[in-house]
């Protein structure tokens, strides 16, 4: 088994979480005690199995899970605030938050195969697995977002292991999402078409919570929809939105036209840009042919077939719709392996106290593959000078180098934009000369941006020092598990 695995905050002194973190057990005691997995999730459809060991029709294990604040003394389902568990043995599922409904099944067999937990968070259930056989599928009366961890109740002398990576061994049939992928690696999205009269249309599309949140807004802290993404729908209609923060809640969309400016006497306009008349007629005007507007407001053409003069313009009437609203609407939630946005994070350099520095960077999707950094956008944390400014860390050019301004060594980090989304699976470094081996990087994570504004960590690289003359070391990122 592999993941996470089991925390062992808390369990009862008769229960041995092993030193990898992967298998429980537990010795003699009374009654059944509970133990929490180390990684809790609240968003996407998520899956874990979970393998019982030395069940008996009368010592149980309970394969379920609970929250930060359940208690582990008891059996899952006892403990408060929330805690749930299926109980294969007896064909029970035990939930504290409410009974469920319909007749469960009488099972006569022990907690014995591989049980799956698959928990979809924005549907609210949860839906028990046994060698890839549906058990049970149970409704959960929780709060929007509740972090749920994985967890087991173990009679005495049973055990379990748990499984919280691909691949599983029984993986259900419905989409799911591992459960060690953090709830910052999910894309949550809103896709659709555009259509008026049953034509696609260009409109703009912007996607609101349909809850109102609290946050921040010019400097003012407000409880209102919040606003969460927006897009321009394609010629065919189609539009894809990007929710912020891997939003999972329910959300409204409103689409509208793009209204252009007000008249302006004598103002430049280019082709596409877009005038709306002073007093509304329906009508937008989009220019066709660059040029200036008039002295004075014109009389509007109301052709939408035909360019007209105006000024030394040419603009053509465009139809303006009213704006539209749509929802609520559930997004759909996914794992990503790509992103935009990519840097380097250092915690510690080998023992400079003033800079960190390095010669180059290279980001690759394959091992030993090319170089993906190529007509991106570089930023850092800081610079020293014109000589040792990002770019130097990506202008395959061993003798150039970056540097952090004066005092400013860690953290700090440098990363690369790139032009669409992409997926770096190994990091090659180069380093400075000898003389100067305490300034590169020891410490580092790397880690990935869907927005520049809340990050990902993909790696961990823990002790890298004693740098070579101008060495390259290559970061395979799947061998630095955070």
């Amino acid at each position: 088994m592999a993941g996470s695995g089991w925390d062992e905050t808390g369990v009862d002194a008769s229960i041995t979480v092993s030193p990898d973190k992967q298998a429980v057990t537990r010795g003699s005691g009374s009654g059944t005690k509970s133990v929490r997995g180390l990684e809790g999730r609240s968003k996407g459809r998520r899956y874990f199995e979970i393998t019982p060991s030395g069940a008996t029709d009368s010592a149980l294990v309970t394969v379920g899970f609970a929250n930060a604040g359940a208690a582990l003394d008891g059996n899952l389902g006892e403990g408060s605030p929330v805690s749930a568990g299926w109980r294969p043995g007896q064909g029970a599922f035990i939930y504290n938050y409410t009974s469920g409904s319909g007749v469960r099944p009488d099972q006569e067999d022990v907690s014995s195969g591989v049980m799956g937990v698959l928990i979809d968070f924005s549907a609210k259930t949860c839906s028990i697995y046994r060698d890839g056989a549906i058990d049970w599928i149970e409704n959960m009366d929780i709060a929007d977002e509740l972090i749920l961890f994985p967890a087991v109740g173990l009679y005495q002398n049973t055990g379990a292991e748990l499984q919280t990576v691909e691949p599983f061994l029984y993986p259900p049939e419905v989409t799911y999402i591992a459960w060690d992928k953090s709830d910052s690696a999910l894309r949550s999205t809103v896709s659709g078409v555009m259509a008026i009269n049953g034509a696609a249309v260009v409109r703009i599309i912007k996607a609101f919570s349909y809850d109102r949140l609290t946050f921040d807004l010019s400097n003012d802290t407000i409880t209102e929809s919040k606003p969460l993404g927006q897009t321009v729908s394609k010629e065919d209609g189609s539009y894809d939105i990007i929710l912020r923060n891997g939003y999972s809640k329910t959300v409204f969309l409103v689409a509208f036209d793009d209204y252009g400016d007000d008249f302006v006497s004598g103002i430049n306009v280019s082709v596409g840009d877009r005038i709306h008349p002073g007093v509304p007629n329906g009508l937008v005007y989009e220019c066709t042919g660059a040029g200036a507007m008039p002295e004075s407001e014109p009389a509007w053409s109301t052709d939408t077939e035909v360019s007209q003069s105006v000024g030394t313009a040419s603009m053509l009437a465009v139809p303006f719709y009213r704006p539209e609203a749509h929802g609520p609407i559930m997004p759909n939630i996914a794992a990503v392996s790509v992103a935009k946005y990519w840097r380097i994070y250092i915690v510690a350099n080998n023992g400079n106290p003033t800079y960190v520095a390095l010669a180059e960077i290279e980001m690759r999707s394959t091992p030993g593959g090319a170089d993906l950094c190529n007509g991106g956008t570089i930023f850092a944390s800081s610079y020293l000078d014109g000589a040792s400014a990002p770019a130097n860390a990506f202008d395959n050019n061993s003798a150039t180098i970056w540097a952090t301004a004066g005092g400013q060594a860690t953290p700090s980090y440098i990363g690369y934009v790139f032009a669409g989304e992409e997926s770096v699976n190994e990091v090659a470094i180069t380093g400075r000369p000898s003389a100067y081996a305490n300034q590169l990087p020891r410490t580092f994570y790397v880690e990935r941006s869907f927005d520049n504004e809340e990050w990902e960590r993909v790696a961990y690289i823990p002790n890298s020092s004693s740098w070579g003359n101008t060495e390259t070391r290559v970061f395979v990122l799947d061998d630095y598990p955070l």
